[in-house]
């Protein structure tokens, strides 16, 4: 009886659901929808009979208790199942006769559900915009992909020195190229961006770029034994976030001042520092690795510039549901990374809404300029993929493809192959203009 009256729900409340748009505002829609009373009876009917296979009711054998007691205790449980499972599927049904290309879950008001009777109720719900067809003329990008220099090249060999330096202790004021080892205490941070007052034995390479200018500059000349008072002042777009625009105090002990015992550039050094069988072929590589992370930047920058491009020649409305749900992920994020961070949330908010809707109408657009210029991914550009993958990292090809599967990461493909298709096509309508 049970499995008749879910039969029943089904094929009535797929087919007789009436539903229509009342109001249209924008991107806003309101729905009004109603299933039919044979619907409701027939999900009321499933869920007493459900609940009544379930429990066990004193005096009475399990299963076979009277449907008016079953009505009686289980009643308001059963108006609960029946309205999230019958006001679920008519609201998708509506959607779907309706045509409607929803972009968030619907705000669900003025229900009326009682048992043999028609289940009505209003929906408001966000549907994303009809785009007609994307604007794709006049694109440019600038290209600046310079050659790569020796001097490029003696500024990685320089660094790979470095990092095979020996330190080693000297009885003289700092110099440039020293490293100093010192006990710092913080005493002024007002935004409370780093934990703790104390660090011992910190190490501060005054040859390193990375190093604050203050400390570079202020702790050249000083000598073991020595203290100094350095005030940090770190630009509002510092990469580490919590110290962007942050001022802070620190008092450091010197305790000693390290040469740098750089090793000699030779074939012996690239054969301990690199891994290379000559200071030439090491040279080579190094050329090599600059060249590709250049064309990579270029890649980058010029994707960065025509996305940008099509995005500003084809502004819509966006909705506000997948916007917001973007805001709020990123800020969950930006929290947990950054837990000392003073951003008011107002700010934060602002800023990544503007992200959060450009990156919503690049999706839009791709979709319909991959339909709008007939771009598809075919079988052979997946298997290309995968033989280019197993090439670089020395694999077959078949064995590349399990690997692939294994880790998930075949699921993936089409959507790289999809944008790399893309955006090879937006180049191919663009026009270069030189730095």
């Amino acid at each position: 009886m049970a499995e008749a009256a879910v039969e029943k729900l089904k094929t009535v409340s797929e087919s007789s659901v009436v539903s229509e748009i009342i109001s249209s505002d924008g991107l806003k829609r309101t729905l009004k929808v109603q299933a039919p009373a044979e619907a409701v009876g027939a999900a009321f009917s499933s869920e007493y009979n459900k609940i009544r296979s379930q429990v066990t009711l004193k005096g009475y054998r399990k299963g076979k208790a009277p449907l008016s007691r079953i009505k009686a205790i289980y009643g308001g449980q059963a108006r609960t199942d029946v309205f999230d499972k019958l006001l679920n599927s008519s609201y998708m049904e509506a959607v779907r006769k309706l045509e409607l290309n929803i972009a968030g879950p619907p705000l669900v008001t003025e229900v009326t559900l009682e048992e043999d009777k028609p289940l009505e109720f209003t929906a408001q719900v966000e549907v994303y915009p009809n785009i007609e067809k994307v604007d794709l003329s006049g694109l440019t990008y600038v290209e600046n992909n310079s050659p790569v220099t020796g001097e490029d090249v003696d500024r990685v060999i320089e660094s790979l020195r470095r990092r095979g330096a020996q330190p080693v202790a000297v009885d003289r004021p700092a110099a440039g190229n020293d490293i100093i080892i010192a006990d710092m205490k913080k005493i002024e941070d007002k935004g409370n961006v780093i934990e703790g007052d104390t660090f011992a034995d910190s190490r501060i390479d005054l040859s390193n770029e990375m190093t604050v200018k203050e400390f570079r500059e202020g702790l050249v000349g000083a000598s073991a034994g020595e203290q100094k008072t350095i005030t940090v002042n770190y630009s509002k777009d510092y990469p580490d976030k919590p110290f962007a625009g942050q001022s802070l105090t620190y008092e450091i002990s010197i305790k000693k001042v390290q040469e740098q015992n750089l090793p000699e550039v030779n074939d012996e050094f690239a054969r301990e520092q690199a891994g290379a069988d000559s200071l030439e072929q090491l040279r080579q590589r190094i050329e090599k690795g600059i060249t590709v992370e250049r064309e990579n930047q270029a890649a980058k920058a010029r994707n960065l510039q025509l996305i940008s491009q099509v995005v500003e020649k084809n502004q819509f409305e966006t909705p506000e549901a997948p916007v917001v749900k973007y805001v709020e992920e990123v800020l969950q994020d930006y929290r947990k990374n950054y837990p000392g961070d003073q951003t008011p949330e107002e700010e934060l908010r602002s800023r990544y809404r503007q992200v959060g809707a450009n990156q919503l109408r690049w999706k839009l657009l791709a979709d319909k300029i991959m339909e709008q210029e007939k771009i598809e991914v075919l079988p052979e550009d997946t298997e290309k993929w995968i033989e280019e993958f197993a090439s670089k990292n020395g694999m077959d090809k078949d064995k590349a493809a399990r690997a692939l599967a294994q880790s998930g990461r075949i699921n993936d493909i089409h959507g790289s192959i999809r944008e790399e298709k893309l955006l090879d096509f937006l180049r191919s309508r663009a026009k270069m203009k030189k730095a």
